[in-house]
């Protein structure tokens, strides 16, 4: 390792902390790979660690040969690795079986998409760093985009905000064409503001397990099903929860349930088949004790529904 000819330290010190952000960030999530296995959050999940890992393990190399940086190799490493850390909401999107296991062919061949144009550029020698065309940065426009789609209706809005702000400072210089002269600061503050959205992610399920311990869930079948919907909803996010929802109402409708399913959980309707009919005491609640013998035989058919579309994914 060398010091800048000039004697300035701080884009030595700017990339080893980012190394060193990346690599708890890495840390934090592999810790969360018990709670997954089992389901097709796995997948996103270690794609997600081993973006991180290849971040820090890039950024160590740059910290290493910091006197180079403004070559196309470290260009291109750099670039590589964040476009890695799109890999994840790539694989969230085929995260249903059984077609879960070849998506991720799928998830590894966009990565060597976003990276082909720079790799074209090593080639051909043709710039001193990654340039992207227009087109392609549209799309990586676009695909920054999927994230908060996806999650800022969920309990994890913050974390997914907090992520989606530090990728763009990360990949800023060829979204917008930027400067690679402050790559270093834009880097560590990039990589930080990840760590802070692995952070606020790893507090929300604390907080929601801290929640389900205390039992803060009435033992209604209602609101049973209805917690079971929100954890799906909050892991998944709004691309596959709406699809769940849609194929459960569509159940309901057949079959008369007196109730349906919205984004904040299984509400009430007036009587049974009337799926936009209000209560006359208040529009839209937790379905009540007052269809019981309705509901004992409604309950066994909501959660068998549930089980089979929810079997696809847990």
């Amino acid at each position: 390792m060398t010091i800048p000819a000039d004697g300035t330290t701080w884009p030595l010190v700017a990339h080893a902390c980012a190394a060193i952000a990346a690599g708890i960030a890495a840390c934090l999530l592999g810790l969360l790979a018990p709670r997954a296995r089992g389901t097709t959050l796995l997948a996103p999940l270690l794609w997600a660690v081993a973006a991180f890992t290849f971040l820090a393990s890039s950024e160590v190399w740059i910290a290493a040969n910091v006197e180079d940086e403004s070559s196309f190799g470290i260009s291109l490493l750099r670039y590589a690795a964040t476009a890695g850390l799109f890999t994840p909401i790539m694989a969230l999107l085929g995260a249903k079986r059984p077609q879960d296991r070849g998506w991720q062919w799928i998830v590894a061949s966009l990565w060597l998409v976003l990276v082909w144009p720079a790799l074209q550029g090593l080639v051909t020698a043709s710039a001193a760093r990654v340039e992207l065309f227009t087109a392609w940065r549209l799309f990586l426009g676009g695909l920054l985009c999927l994230a908060p789609l996806n999650y800022i209706p969920t309990q994890f809005r913050v974390a997914v905000l907090l992520a989606t702000v530090g990728q763009a400072v990360l990949i800023y210089e060829w979204l917008a064409k930027g400067s690679a002269s402050d790559s270093g600061s834009r880097t560590l503050v990039g990589t930080f503001l990840l760590l802070l959205a692995v952070a606020a992610l790893r507090r929300g399920l604390t907080a929601s397990n801290a929640k389900a311990r205390h039992g803060h869930q009435p033992e209604s079948a209602a609101n049973r099903q209805t917690a079971r919907w929100i954890a799906f909803r909050d892991a998944f996010g709004a691309f596959w929860s709406l699809r769940v929802m849609q194929r459960v109402n569509q159940t309901a409708e057949l079959q008369n349930w007196p109730v349906r399913l919205e984004w904040a959980g299984f509400q009430a309707v007036s009587e049974p088949g009337a799926a936009h009919d209000h209560d006359t005491a208040g529009d839209h609640t937790v379905y009540q004790d007052r269809n019981s013998a309705v509901l004992a035989e409604t309950k066994d058919q909501i959660d068998q529904t549930l089980d089979t579309l929810l079997r696809r994914f847990l």
